[in-house]
Parts: structure tokens; sequence; C-alpha cells
């Protein structure tokens, strides 16, 4: 550890400079954090699933007497770590027991500058807290001589273990999805920047722009952050959002003021080099691309979107060794593969985009993009029931969510692009119409739908 702090952080207390991106001092930590290991406890003591969330709202300690509650939580800790160290001896299964939870939030609740407060951090302490309670217990049960009383303390037990585990069971509700937790921490820390950018961004991944353009727009005027410097990542999303919806002056005025506040944020560099393009400011996107490489030339992130970036200027050749170094991410392997498949699609090298979106589509059944590139290169190669295969399985995904057939009639028409390509639709259309007409009434009903979105 101290190897660590010398070489990687410039120093044994290098780590002290972390504290400039806090909005809390390294005292003001110091005074929060008993309340905090004390909050941890009542966790332990009293779990219901409405007191757990992913994010608190905790007030900081400025003083020994604000708030009100933080000098009897270091008398309190302070005295029960000396009455655990005195007793030791006598008790050693319950010092050890209680010791044991104080020492192993020591290093996440003392002098370095990380978040205040994370319910996951009670996971490894919480091993031994309860062997006291249970032992307890069992003495309780062995002790009385009336077997009455010993199936009574029984009989509580079980209705407690139940009671935990209902409470449990009703807490991994929230759990469901990204979109349920974060709601669910909206409720309980309505006033923190990062619920509702999770919230917004959970919504821009299911494409409810409007909801998370007013969630991000929200988190921009929430008064509690956890980095003096992370509106940056929110202004980078809501910049996206405005992308999509095709106001690209407000896009545009997002990415440049999270370029900003970081200058080193390549996404938003690449974002901003996009649009120029769009716009036929050439010379001005290719700075920004140049920016994004230069300042992260080996981030998957960075990679994927300059190899977007080059496919929408009709460059696959240039595209690919970026898309290679971005396929190497977990993060963007998936869609790196897509706009590989692309890539070679549109250089004519059928037998690697056949692989590489192959691998795409395994990787995300439900995605129909892939897809859609899979049945043209299978009627291009004559492979006609392959495409014939690949348009059942888009027509059934279709019908899964017929929320995405605005999305499909686009593409299909031409007026949608992916990866820089345009689709062919006097191969795609009749393809997918007769995929649809071979099923269900429901379906059928839904191509007569897409045909006629396809007409507008």
């Amino acid at each position: 550890g101290l190897l660590f702090l010398y070489f990687r952080k410039g120093g044994l207390f290098g780590f002290l400079g972390d504290y400039e991106a806090r909005p809390f001092s390294l005292a003001e930590r110091l005074l929060t954090e008993p309340r905090v290991v004390l909050f941890y406890v009542s966790l332990l003591l009293y779990p219901v699933s409405e007191r757990f969330s992913i994010a608190h709202a905790f007030p900081v300690s400025t003083s020994v007497i604000h708030p009100f509650s933080t000098l009897p939580a270091i008398l309190a800790i302070a005295g029960s770590l000396a009455f655990l160290i005195i007793r030791g001896r006598k008790n050693p299964l319950i010092s050890f027991s209680f010791l044991f939870f104080f020492l192993n939030h020591l290093i996440e609740s003392s002098v370095f500058a990380l978040e205040l407060v994370f319910e996951h951090r009670n996971y490894i302490p919480s091993m031994f807290f309860f062997v006291p309670v249970s032992v307890g217990l069992t003495r309780a049960i062995h002790s009385t001589a009336k077997r009455g009383m010993r199936h009574l303390f029984s009989a509580f037990t079980l209705l407690l273990i139940t009671a935990l585990g209902l409470s449990t069971f009703s807490r991994n509700f929230a759990w469901k999805d990204t979109k349920s937790l974060w709601i669910d921490a909206l409720r309980k820390a309505p006033d923190q920047m990062r619920v509702h950018h999770n919230l917004g961004f959970s919504y821009q991944e299911r494409g409810d722009l409007g909801k998370a353009i007013y969630h991000f727009e929200k988190a921009l005027r929430s008064p509690e952050v956890h980095r003096k410097d992370e509106a940056f990542a929110t202004l980078y999303h809501l910049g996206k959002a405005y992308s999509e919806k095709g106001d690209r002056e407000k896009a545009k005025s997002c990415y440049l003021e999270a370029i900003r506040m970081k200058p080193d944020f390549s996404p938003s560099l690449v974002n901003l080099a996009v649009l120029f393009e769009e716009e036929g400011h050439l010379d001005t996107a290719d700075r920004y691309i140049m920016e994004a490489l230069k300042t992260d030339p080996g981030g998957g992130v960075t990679n994927l979107n300059t190899g977007i970036y080059l496919l929408t200027k009709g460059m696959p050749e240039a595209a690919v060794p970026h898309l290679n170094i971005a396929v190497k991410e977990k993060a963007t392997k998936g869609k790196a593969l897509l706009h590989l498949g692309a890539a070679y699609k549109w250089m004519g090298q059928r037998g690697r985009a056949y692989v590489h979106l192959k691998n795409c589509s395994e990787l995300d059944p439900g995605n129909l993009t892939p897809r859609l590139h899979l049945a043209e290169i299978y009627v291009a190669s004559g492979q006609q029931g392959k495409a014939r295969e690949e348009a059942r399985r888009i027509a059934e995904i279709i019908a899964h969510d017929p929320r995405i057939l605005g999305q499909v009639a686009d593409l299909i028409s031409g007026k949608g692009r992916q990866g820089g390509t345009v689709f062919q639709g006097d191969i795609l259309k009749p393809l997918i119409l007769s995929a649809m007409t071979r099923q269900s009434e429901k379906m059928k009903d839904l191509g007569e739908t897409l045909k006629k979105e396809m007409e507008k």
C-alpha cells in the first residue's frame, strides 16, 4: 500500500490531492465518517428495504456540533472501541466480531478521498457482526429448562429470519433493472446529481429521449454532487440526446461545455467532429478527431467513435484499425463488431463482414441492426434460404417491440444510417415484409404498418 501511494499517487501523502475534486475537505470527511459508520450499524440492526438505496443523501459534518449528531457519533465509536478492547480477554468472540466490523471499515471511512457512503462497504465488515447474536440466541434456547420457552425462542428466531428474507425479496424489486433501481434512489435522494444522471441515462438507452433530457437537465441543476467536475458526463449525454433528436446547436453547446470542464474527454471531441462533418465543416471536424486521438490514443470508446466517424466520411479502410482496437474492450466490443461488419460489407469483403456481424448478433440477440446487414449479405451471396431465416428473426424482434417500427422504416428506406452505410431498401423491403405476412395476424398488421411507415 505504501509503495502504491509513493509511486502512483506522487508520494505517501499524494492522495490528499484527490480532495481538490471533492465537495468536502479532509477534516469534513473525518468528522462525517463516524456518523456514516453508525448508519451502517443501523442498517444491519434495522434492515427494512425502505432504508436501503444505491444513493444516500448524507449531510457533511462541518464541525463537531454541526450537525448535532457528529460529536455523539465520535464519542459512541470511541467508547465502543475502548470497551471492546478492554473486554477482549474476557469475551474474545464478542470483541473480535465487533472489532472486525470497525477494522474493515477503517480504509473506506478514514483519510482517503472516497465517496462518503456506500452500502456495499458493509458486506465484508458484517461477516462476523451477527455471530454474537447467533450465540446469544442459541444459548437462550438451550439454557432454559422449559420446553415451551425453547419453542418460543425457536419460533421467534424463525420469524425473524423469515422477516429478513421477505425484506430481501422486497428489495430485489428495486434491483430489477437500472431504471427501477434509480427510480427507487430518486425517492430517497432526490437532490443528488448522480441519481438524475443515471436515471436519464437509463431512459436514453431505452430510446425515451424526452425523459432522458428532462433528467439530464434536472441533474445539472441538482445541488448535491459527488465530484466538482462530474457535470461533464451529464453534458455529454445531454448532447447525445439532443443530437439524436436533431437539435444540433444544443448538442454542440453541450459538448463544448463538457470539453470546457474536461478538455481531455475524448467522446465529446469525437461527437463534435461528427456534427461538424455533417454540416460540411471538414477541417474543424478533423481537428476535433485528431485532438481526441491525442488525448486517448488507446481508448476503446475513442477508437470506436473515431471508426464510426471515418465510416460516415466514406473511409471504411481507415476506420477498420480503430474499430479493431475498440473490439478488444468489453464495454465497446458489441458496437465495434457491428461497425467492423458494416465496414467490411462496404469494402466488399463479405466473409469478414459475416464473421463480425454474426458475433455481434450472438452477443446481442435482440439487436436487429446486425441482422439487417446479415440479410443483405445472404441475398448478395445467393443464400436465399438464410436470408429468409434472418428476415424471420428480424420480424420477431419487431413483433416483440413494435415501437421500433419507425426506426426500422427509416433504416430500410435509406433515411437512417448505421456505421456510415445506407441499407439497400430494394433488397430488405420485400424480404422483411414477406417474412411478416407469413406469420400471425398480429404480425401481418405490423407488416402493414411498417409498409405505410416506409411509404412516408
